[in-house]
């Protein structure tokens, strides 16, 4: 079943020129997220959300069809798939004609699709992904062509460009009951990965693992958390609880939501805004 959880419309933003406005979405298994941006005054005006517990492409993307937001037919579209078939590729060793096979040796493929690539210039490297049929085939219905992108992408460009590694740097982005890690060093890769997990213990085990293989020492490494995790939960009380140095960052200002936005999960949610609003 899926569950809607925010529904934050500002009936007054959907009569704005389209012209004006840009739209970010966020797809994953389990979620979708749609946000409206305001190009004009520069502040997100309508929200909207859903969440399963059960893998259900195709019922979310029926939802994304029947989307408020996405009925206004806005030009300007982009879409970021937090999708866990993906590889990162060095771009030196990157041939185009061979994205497919990249695909298919390092991840198992849970659906059809087609596999589309994009360059992260950051850290001079391909991503490797595959576009869910479901969700391109209800792509073909708008009139605009959305830019599409993998999450890990975006989330990479972002930490080089906005968090300082001259030192050796943990990011960890949490969604609902999944995280992505970064190891980063001046600006450059150094791993990547991406767990599911449905207990704290379950998370304190892939996140030790994690860098135990790097040989990271608890004590001592640079380590931000980003995304859906709150100061006080319980989740940042077990990270602590583990790792001495850990510290909270947020790319999007709070200055840039509108009233009508102000129940919305805005760390969780904050790579979906930052798609819409980075040049």
């Amino acid at each position: 079943m899926i569950i809607k959880q925010f529904n934050t419309i500002d009936a007054d933003a959907l009569k704005e020129q389209t012209v004006n406005l840009s739209v970010s979405v966020e797809f994953s298994e389990h979620t979708l997220a749609i946000a409206l941006f305001d190009k004009i005054v520069q502040k997100f005006t309508s929200f909207e959300s859903w969440f399963t517990e059960e893998k259900n492409l195709s019922e979310l993307t029926q939802v994304f069809l029947n989307s408020e937001i996405m009925k206004l037919n806005v030009p300007e579209v982009a879409i970021s798939l937090l999708m866990q078939e993906f590889v990162h590729i060095p771009k030196e060793l990157f041939i185009p004609e061979e994205a497919t096979e990249y695909l298919n040796y390092t991840v198992s493929s849970e659906y059809n699709g087609t596999v589309s690539f994009d360059e992260i210039p950051a850290i001079s490297a391909l991503c490797c992904y595959k576009i869910p049929e479901h969700i391109s085939a209800q792509l073909e219905q708008f009139n605009a062509k959305p830019t599409i992108r993998h999450f890990s992408g975006n989330f990479i460009s972002l930490i080089a460009d906005k968090i300082n590694t001259d030192q050796k740097t943990v990011v960890v982005f949490f969604h609902e009951n999944a995280f992505e890690i970064v190891l980063m060093h001046n600006k450059k890769l150094i791993q990547y990965s991406t767990f599911t997990f449905q207990t704290i213990q379950e998370y304190l085990y892939f996140l030790l693992l994690f860098l135990q293989q790097l040989n990271l020492d608890t004590e001592t490494v640079n380590f931000i958390v980003t995304g859906g995790i709150e100061e006080k939960s319980a989740l940042m009380n077990a990270t602590l609880k583990y790792i001495r140095n850990v510290s909270s960052f947020r790319f999007t200002d709070h200055t840039m939501f509108t009233e009508t936005l102000q129940s919305v999960p805005k760390n969780r949610f904050d790579m979906l805004f930052q798609n819409a609003i980075k040049k």
